[in-house]
Formats: C-alpha cells, structure tokens, sequence
C-alpha cells in the first residue's frame, strides 16, 4: 500500500510540473505574439533544458552624425569628434526551469566605442549600477562594462538598454556579450553573443509582410518606411 501511495504522490509532482512548464511556456509564446520579444531571441532560447541561460544583442543607430569626445589612454577628453550615437539592447533568458543566482552580464566595446549609460528597459527593475574598466593594458583600448543582476527565475527575461558613442569610422559591431549564472548546486551557466543585429531599417509598413525590410521606390513611399523599435530612443 505505501509502494502505491508513494506513486501517486510522484505521479502527482510530475503533473504539476508539466502544468507549470506549460503556464511558462504559454506566457513565452504570449509575448511573443505581443512582439515583447524580439524573433531573433525567440528562435535562439526554442530549446529546452533544466538549466540553461541565454543572452541576445541588438543595436539601432539613433543618430548617425553627431560628434563628441572621446576618452584618452590617459582617462582625458579628447577633442570633438565625428560620431555616431548607439543605442544596444542586451536580453537575458533564463530558459530552462531553474532559478539561477548570482547572475553577472559584462560587454566588451571595441576601442573607439565609447560607453555612455544604461538602464533596464522594463519598469519597475529599478536602478542599474554598471561598472566600467578601460583596459589600459589592451593595446586596442577595450572597454569591459559589467552589471549585476542578482537572481533570474525560470523563464524570467531582463533586458538592459546600453547607450554609446561609436567613431565615424569605427564598426559599431564591435561590441559583444557574456552572460553567468549559478545553478542551485552551484554550477555555472553562461552564454555569448556578438555581432548585433541593426533594428532600424526599411521595412513593410502593412500586409503580411508588415515588418520585413525592403527597398523604397521613392522618398514618397508610404509601404516601406525607415522604422526602429519602440525601444530605440536616447536615455
């Protein structure tokens, strides 16, 4: 009798489970059809896992013509400077069914991109200390940026807008992302990603292919417009 008792009892936490893994999965999906969720991070976290962790960067160029100063390898302003004003976005996923602590992101810009500020972008988060070594040891002066992001619940998705200064001729591609966890057991789960993908562009204003890029016959073409996410405005 206490075999039987006892199978029912783990039959029981399994059904709990799967009902919980599909409440999560369901909130996934329903933001992603609320275009909260960018497809470019929805086709990278499909997978599945107990433990699993996944970060996605994007960028808009706000601004493709500014000017401003950038740091020295002394720490001093230079003087003013063609520039270009960027805006990345950095998601953070935990995409399997395990809390994960001591969650720590850090990117690393490319000399001659220029960190300037950061927040999350979700209200409510609160505020976001980032801290900021220029490598003077790097002979290509690398910017590393770490933030602190304490503990992410499964399927918990944190994204952090990061504002900066590029040179005129430097490729604001140069930019690229880590991200750490701990498990419950105290093993760590990390992920990359480089190489942002650009969110402004010419796209589909309507139809089914509303969203997509494409090419404007003229200034007066109301069908395919320059568009950027809602997200792609200066701090």
């Amino acid at each position: 009798m206490k075999f039987y008792y006892l199978a029912l009892v783990f039959f029981v936490m399994l059904v709990a489970v799967g009902q919980q893994e599909e409440y999560n999965n369901a909130d996934w999906m329903q933001l992603q059809e609320n275009g909260a969720i960018d497809s470019s991070v929805a086709t990278k976290t499909s997978g599945q896992s107990i433990r699993s962790i996944d970060v996605t960067l994007e960028m808009a160029i706000l601004d493709g013509n500014t000017t401003a100063r950038f740091k020295r390898s002394n720490r001093t302003d230079g003087p003013l400077s063609p520039a270009k004003l960027v805006l990345y976005r950095i998601w953070v996923y935990n995409s399997g069914i395990e809390p994960l602590s001591d969650v720590i992101l850090s990117a690393e810009l490319d000399e001659g991109i220029q960190y300037e500020t950061s927040k999350y972008y979700e209200e409510g988060r609160g505020d976001l200390e980032a801290i900021k070594d220029l490598d003077l040891t790097n002979e290509n002066l690398v910017t590393d940026v770490t933030w602190s992001l304490n503990f992410l619940n499964p399927r918990e998705i944190k994204s952090i807008l990061m504002e900066t200064y590029v040179k005129k001729n430097v490729d604001e591609m140069g930019v690229s992302v880590n991200v750490k966890g701990k498990a419950s057991d105290g093993e760590d789960v990390v992920d990359f990603d480089s190489a942002p993908s650009e969110q402004c562009g010419y796209k589909y204003t309507s139809g089914e292919s509303k969203g997509t890029k494409c090419i404007p016959w003229s200034e007066d073409d109301e069908d395919c417009k320059y568009q950027c996410p809602d997200w792609a405005k200066a701090i």
